[in-house]
């Protein structure tokens, strides 16, 4: 997981497409021959790792999980990809062939894969690679398939840097992010965008991109342009609403734009009198209008969950969660889990807690969940208010499932 994900809704991966968007189903798969980029470069097929293999308790030793129903899912590690279809029992390797020796990169990121499409068939990889004579890297293309990892396609993308995040909200609408280190810790961030399923990216205007920064030819400052600080990420609850979060001077900063990115406007975040905050997590939306994100209080380190059912122009302040909550992640925009724990100086951990809320982080009730071992490396997943996944990492139980809104976890049997 992230260094971030303490404080920070357990989104790093974003399902695409919601229900009723029936003129995005087409699928992308038809593709046989390469096909050329506007600006000369070509991408192809490209075929999964042979041999295809079940990856039993041995083998399988995912970092990141991310369900798409209580059926189909991907998980994935710095060099390997799998793939399920029967709620995790058995995993398939999809890990393309021609993955650089980098790995997947992005993975420790915020969002290196971005799952997405009814049937879970589509996924969007970012991989570093090392470039060619005719085109010097390091570049960072997209990897993508239509047909659950059994092609892929690479896609080199414009002005492509160290990426941040990959989000589709449909099959053919997404957005990635690549940053750039600037000075006193603050960086750049690009935005791309495609309306073709990833075949083809083009920047935002509002992006400083890093041939800017490189050449030291910085264009005037641009009105509601994305603007220079740190920790940065971002998210879309529509085509045209986007969400930014970091920190600047050491306060957090939240932006939001209703153009598709184009111009970017700071939204304020109100909070209790004496409080100040020092974190905010990018927002999580369930549609168009009802979102949650946390809220990292400075003065106690506590965290609080925000709503709004306004589409983000309010946001409302819900009971506050200890100081030692590592995740907060919702299955719908009522119910949520949110996971603490606390180590000893071996970075052993000592005591673990779980957390339920209702009603959308209005009020949180601790649990005494059976079967799932907290004080494992412990990653939530949930997938509705009463199904979801942790992945731990303990070799022997990898996978775990609940179908009690987290109050009773059963170990999911992973094939040999």
């Amino acid at each position: 997981m992230t260094n971030r994900l303490g404080t920070a809704l357990a989104v790093s991966v974003a399902v695409g497409v919601a229900a009723g968007l029936s003129p995005f189903h087409e699928a992308l798969s038809s593709f046989h021959a390469p096909i050329h980029h506007p600006h000369g470069r070509a991408f192809g097929i490209i075929r999964p790792q042979p041999p295809v293999s079940v990856i039993g308790p041995q083998g399988f030793r995912p970092e990141t999980l991310k369900m798409v129903s209580g059926t189909i899912g991907w998980a994935w590690s710095r060099h390997h990809l799998w793939w399920t279809q029967d709620g995790g029992r058995q995993w398939v390797n999809v890990t393309p062939s021609r993955l650089p020796k980098s790995g997947l990169h992005g993975v420790f990121s915020v969002g290196g894969l971005v799952v997405g499409g009814l049937s879970g068939n589509r996924a969007w990889v970012g991989a570093e690679d090392e470039g060619s004579a005719s085109d010097p890297g390091p570049n960072y293309p997209i990897w993508y398939t239509t047909t659950h990892g059994r092609t892929w396609h690479r896609v080199p993308v414009p002005d492509s840097h160290v990426m941040g995040r990959i989000i589709f909200l449909t099959p053919r609408v997404g957005w990635l992010s690549a940053e750039m280190a600037g000075a006193a810790g603050s960086e750049t961030m690009v935005i791309e965008a495609t309306h073709n399923g990833g075949r083809t990216w083009y920047t935002l205007p509002s992006s400083i991109t890093p041939a800017m920064v490189e050449s030291g030819r910085l264009p005037p400052v641009r009105a509601h342009a994305i603007p220079f600080f740190g920790d940065k990420a971002m998210t879309w609850s529509t085509p045209a609403t986007g969400w930014i979060t970091g920190t600047q001077g050491g306060k957090p900063l939240l932006l939001r734009s209703n153009d598709g990115g184009r111009r970017w406007f700071p939204r304020p975040i109100s909070h209790r009198a004496g409080q100040h905050l020092s974190f905010i997590s990018s927002p999580r939306f369930f549609g168009a209008h009802d979102g949650v994100m946390a809220v990292t209080v400075t003065t106690s380190g506590a965290q609080a969950v925000y709503r709004t059912r306004d589409g983000g122009r309010q946001w409302i302040e819900g009971s506050t969660l200890p100081a030692s909550i590592q995740q907060v992640d919702f299955g719908s925009y009522r119910d949520g889990l949110a996971l603490g724990t606390t180590s000893n100086a071996h970075g052993v951990i000592t005591t673990a807690v779980l957390y339920r809320t209702p009603d959308s982080g209005r009020r949180w009730f601790r649990l005494n969940p059976s079967g799932l071992p907290l004080r494992q490396n412990v990653s939530l997943d949930m997938i509705s208010g009463q199904v979801g996944f942790a992945l731990t990492s303990d070799p022997a139980a990898p996978l775990w499932k609940t179908t009690t809104g987290g109050t009773s976890w059963e170990p999911v049997p992973v094939r040999r």
